[in-house]
């Protein structure tokens, strides 16, 4: 069991990290990619699609809780972020968040919508993810 949760988590890590290097397909995306949340803010006063995706399916709310940026991450939610997208490995950003063990943006996404009950990408709950 701990070694098939292992290679589960190590499978899933591997789809976030392999979204790095994607930087296509987005612009709001692909500035919370780098962590410039006044390019997100300016996007997003000038209508941009907060849910645009990169070419892998990553969106800037991914971005958001990938690098642990309440900020951000509270910015997109009151944009009206989709919490439920998934990249295209079937990853939402509430599955990242408890693979990171990051309470906090748990909190905020089940309040935002987010269904605390999903499965991630391989049958996983989000409890077995946070363990």
């Amino acid at each position: 069991m701990r070694t098939t949760r292992g290679v589960g988590c190590a499978a899933l890590l591997w789809v976030l990290i392999a979204g790095v290097t994607s930087g296509a397909g987005s612009d709001i995306a692909d500035s919370a990619q780098r962590g410039d949340g006044a390019a997100v803010q300016r996007l997003i006063q000038q209508k941009a699609d907060v849910n645009a995706a990169q070419v892998d399916g990553a969106t800037a709310l991914h971005w958001a809780v990938y690098r642990g940026d309440d900020q951000l991450l509270d910015i997109l939610l009151r944009a009206g972020a989709d919490v439920k997208a998934t990249n295209r490995e079937g990853v939402t950003a509430l599955s990242m968040a408890a693979l990171y063990g990051n309470a906090a943006m748990l909190d905020r996404l089940i309040k935002a919508g987010a269904d605390a009950k999903q499965l991630g990408p391989n049958g996983e709950t989000m409890v077995m993810l946070a363990a």
